[in-house]
């Protein structure tokens, strides 16, 4: 089967529909119609609404919006796989990349530490010789 967004815009050309027309009907804008089409749904604002935006476009051009809301799911990666792959990089020692941390603040507790170190060494000095 073609990717979602080809079978609609197909669709659409069948009917002779021009994206303004479309636009008009399903009160989509004709930008966020483009990125259907172009099956681009990354570049939605929100990509959670990607099934409503099918359902509404494949409703306009009198297509059966579950049977397109099933291939998008299929096309987009799986949730439990991508908790596979995670579960398998934590077993290959693989350091997440959200996990690794930057050595500032510990640097900064240091030279803290050596600051308060050396105040406390000059005014115990200070208070032994005077």
């Amino acid at each position: 089967m073609n990717l979602v967004g080809q079978v609609l815009k197909g669709r659409r050309e069948r009917l002779g529909m021009t994206l303004a027309e479309l636009e008009h009907q399903t009160h989509i804008k004709r930008q966020t119609l483009r990125v259907i089409e172009d099956n681009d749904f990354e570049a939605l604002n929100n990509a959670n609404y990607a099934e409503g935006l099918i359902t509404k476009y494949a409703n306009a051009v009198n297509f059966d919006a579950d049977q397109l809301i099933e291939a998008h799911r299929e096309e987009i990666p799986s949730y439990q796989n991508s908790i596979n792959a995670s579960i398998q990089a934590f077993k290959q020692d693989e350091k997440p990349t959200y996990r690794s941390k930057s050595k500032e603040a510990l640097q900064l507790l240091v030279v803290i530490c050596g600051v308060v170190i050396i105040t406390a060494i000059i005014w115990i000095l200070a208070v032994l010789i005077f």
